[in-house]
């Protein structure tokens, strides 16, 4: 009987029901031994088991179900089994049951697309290959033997779901193996792989960060934006319920019917009801990061002592806010002050502060002369400095190149992005030849000028060890090609994926 007739419905009277309890019981039985390093796996649903099968989609004309002893059955009890006692997701069983039927969903829907390409290519697996597949890999060895009386004695249906593993086991390593492992690659491009990281470089270098501004520059930036640094001692009241409501509440306080304080301690709800309402201290700019409009920043900032503002619409309710003490302009020589716009400046202008140190930079490179040392003359200007071990180029930390840049992250913490800044990394190893000095370098926040130093050849693979080295880069590329494949499929337009929504079926629904 075919595996589709087998679970057709039936439809007699006490027949349909007796076999749906059936195939729930089994349905269920696998799951807890499928799943057994979780606490608990919940019933089956009425509509996750109304077909008496589990469909989490399709990949072309071939739907991606869960069924007992199937491909996918099989791949949620090898990765279960391997997550079981991973520590990591301990103290979270639902995530890691969901990383478990996720990731055995994306091997089904990858294996499907992998049988597919290969029909299409007229690939077949002879039962000569299932046989030796089944003496070689079988549940039928002893002391290392296959052995023939077990094999015979175990039941015709057992061998028959061996069979069907075994082909399909053997389809996908013959995909693996002429695909990602067999196809042709030129000898040059292994040998430019290798020797991607033979060339290394050190470099002497010099960091413009905030800690080389001085103060008038944020005196200045201050002076010029003197009303977003203008400060306000405020009481708020939050509603989060409606603005008629809140307009209700700021009448009762313009009549005197109860007090600011009163009304933001027994109506407010944000943190400040405690204390009667009161935010404190308040730039213009922070109120106006509440606030909808600058407009309604400066109608509060206008008011008079003890007035009370207009209701305002906030992404999380509505406001109103009382005056303390008249708004004060900022005193540019309070250290309180200009340490807030450095904050301000630094999240909220970095383009003004990198040009600032771009220009220092740059003076700092026009300062040394052919014969003076760049590390003496950054001394003296009192330039943080230094001198990077010898590195090669690698985006990324690729792990095919063996030189990675994680020396240089540890040696500042200023290179900690260095890896990953295509365009700093570009600009640095352009420098030729010795002494060469870069153009002012920004890299996470930091301006860089950097000096060429020295250039050697990579000693971090001996001659001896190369052309083993070179069969870890084809290794490396046929593991790219394996992620290359995964992502292709998974994003193809021949996936209908219903994961979320059966898997949510499958354990959520009562």
């Amino acid at each position: 009987m075919s595996k589709d007739n087998k679970f057709k419905t039936v439809h007699k009277s006490g027949v349909k029901q007796k076999r749906n309890i059936i195939v729930k019981i089994g349905i269920v039985l696998v799951l807890v031994l499928v799943v057994i390093a979780f606490i608990f796996v919940p019933a089956m649903s009425q509509s996750g088991s109304k077909n008496n099968k589990l469909v989490f989609g399709r990949y072309g004309n071939t739907p991606i179900e869960y069924l007992p002893g199937n491909y996918f059955a099989r791949q949620v009890e090898y990765i279960n089994n391997i997550y079981r006692d991973n520590e990591t997701f301990s103290d979270n069983i639902e995530y890691k049951r969901q990383l478990v039927w996720q990731t055995a969903f994306n091997q089904t829907v990858i294996q499907k697309a992998i049988e597919e390409n290969l029909l299409r290519s007229h690939v077949t697996i002879t039962e000569s290959q299932i046989d030796r597949a089944i003496v070689e890999r079988g549940p039928f060895q002893v002391d290392g033997q296959f052995n023939e009386e077990l094999y015979r004695n175990t039941n015709n249906s057992v061998k028959f779901d061996l069979r069907k593993r075994y082909r399909e086991e053997l389809l996908r390593e013959q995909y693996v193996t002429d695909v990602m492992y067999g196809s042709k690659r030129s000898q040059n491009l292994i040998d430019f792989i290798a020797n991607i990281g033979s060339e290394e470089k050190s470099f002497n270098y010099a960091i413009f960060n905030s800690d080389n501004i001085d103060n008038s520059f944020f005196a200045s930036y201050a002076s010029e934006n003197t009303e977003k640094f203008t400060k306000s001692s405020l009481n708020k009241i939050t509603i989060f319920s409606s603005e008629e409501e809140a307009k209700k509440i700021q009448s009762r306080i313009s009549s005197e019917e109860i007090s600011f304080k009163d009304a933001a301690i027994s109506e407010s709800k944000d943190s400040f009801a405690a204390d009667g309402g009161n935010v404190g201290d308040l730039y213009f700019y922070e109120l106006l990061a509440d606030l909808e409009s600058e407009e309604a920043v400066k109608s509060i900032f206008a008011l008079q002592d003890k007035e009370i503002s207009d209701v305002f619409k906030t992404s999380y309710g509505w406001v109103m806010y009382q005056m303390i003490n008249s708004p004060v302009l900022p005193d540019t020589a309070s250290d309180e002050l200009l340490n807030d716009v450095k904050v301000y400046m630094s999240r909220n202008e970095i383009g003004l502060i990198e040009d600032y140190l771009v220009s220092k930079g740059t003076e700092f490179k026009n300062s040394i002369k052919e014969d003076s040392s760049f590390i003496s003359t950054a001394i003296t200007m009192n330039i943080e400095n230094g001198t990077t071990d010898y590195f090669a180029v690698n985006y990324g930390n690729n792990r095919m190149i063996p030189s990675s840049m994680s020396s240089a992250s540890q040696q500042n913490p200023a290179f900690s992005n260095a890896a990953y800044d295509e365009l700093f990394l570009e600009r640095l190893f352009s420098l030729k030849n010795i002494g060469d000095i870069s153009e002012p370098l920004i890299l996470s926040g930091n301006i860089i000028i950097a000096q060429l130093k020295g250039t050697q050849k990579s000693d971090k693979i001996p001659e001896e060890s190369m052309d083993y080295y070179k069969y870890q880069v084809e290794s490396e590329i046929a593991g790219y090609m394996q992620s290359d494949l995964q992502n292709l499929v998974l994003a193809s337009e021949r996936l209908e994926n219903n994961f979320l929504t059966t898997y949510a079926t499958l354990f959520y629904t009562n």
